[in-house]
This record gives C-alpha cells, structure tokens and sequence, in this order.
C-alpha cells in the first residue's frame, strides 16, 4: 500500500517538475488546449474561467493530453491542467494544479 502511495506521488511530482507547457490557439468561440504528456498518469484535469481567481470555473476530466473547448464567448479565458492517478482502492490521487495560462479567445 504505501509502496503504490510512493509511486503515485513520484509521478504526479514528475509531472509537475515538467511544467506542463500549455499550448493553445483562440480563434471562433474555439479554444485548442494541448500540454506535455506524463507516462504513468491515468488522466488529466483541465479546468477554465474568465475570472482570473478560478472562481465558477468549469472542470474538464480527460484521458488525452489534448482538449477542444467550442462556443466560448469573446473574453480572456484562465486555463489550468492537473494530472491524477488512480491508487489501488480506486481513489483519484490528484497532482498540482499547473501556473494558470491568460488566453483571449476572438470572434
């Protein structure tokens, strides 16, 4: 048990000494977010708001390191990506949020 603990923890701390590096193009309503693949994560969280403390931010669970966001509004949106792995009792072990990204999607 505590071996599994010390294997997640190893590979959300790799993930976060990658730093991710958001990738992204705003255009039409559209966003195309994109980060650094970790090998030994289970998936990944993205989560986006226009306030720039995350406050009613939206919360996206995936699997790829790739994510499409369609009909957004014309404003400067906040991003930030999160990996997790799921231990042996079936509980997400999430990692660190990564630095928020500043993206003006346009019309």
């Amino acid at each position: 048990m505590d071996r599994a603990k010390e294997l997640i923890e190893n590979t959300l701390v790799q993930f976060e000494q990658n730093k991710m590096a958001i990738l992204h193009k705003a255009f039409t309503g559209e966003l195309t977010v994109k980060w650094r693949k970790v090998n030994g994560v289970k998936g990944y969280q993205l989560r986006y708001a226009t306030n720039k403390k995350m406050k009613k931010a939206k919360i996206i669970t995936i699997t790829k390191n790739k994510l499409v966001i369609k009909k957004l509004a014309k404003k400067k949106y906040y991003i930030q990506v999160c990996a997790y792995k799921v231990d042996s009792n079936g509980k997400k072990v999430k990692g660190k949020w990564s630095a928020k990204k500043a993206i003006k999607v346009k019309k």
